[in-house]
């Protein structure tokens, strides 16, 4: 889903790997679109996406967002849970039973 490059224009060195330290922030980040080639990830949203792939991506697939995610053109994203079992009609009127029990 996402792969980041590391260094490039701009990017700092220092913090290396084998002292423990903290890595260097990622300076780009691509994710293939449908069509093929990369697009530009925010570096936030990266920050993100990348916690959710590593930590998140059972749960993802489980619920469905991966199916729902979108990447924007400014470098942002959204992940939208798919409809609910029985569309809109199912999930109103349970809705609807749940605010009348209570």
């Amino acid at each position: 889903l996402l792969s980041t490059g590391r260094g490039g224009a701009g990017g700092g060195g220092g913090g290396g790997d084998d002292d423990g330290g903290p890595s260097p922030p990622a300076t780009t980040a691509t994710t293939a679109p449908p069509g093929g080639g990369s697009a530009y990830v925010h570096p936030l949203s990266q920050i993100v996406l990348e916690h959710l792939q590593s930590s998140r991506g059972e749960w993802l697939s489980e619920t469905g967002l991966n199916a729902g995610f979108e990447l924007r053109g400014d470098g942002t994203f959204v992940l939208r849970f798919p409809p609910p079992v029985g569309g809109a009609a199912a999930a109103a009127a349970a809705a609807a039973a749940a605010a009348a029990a209570a």
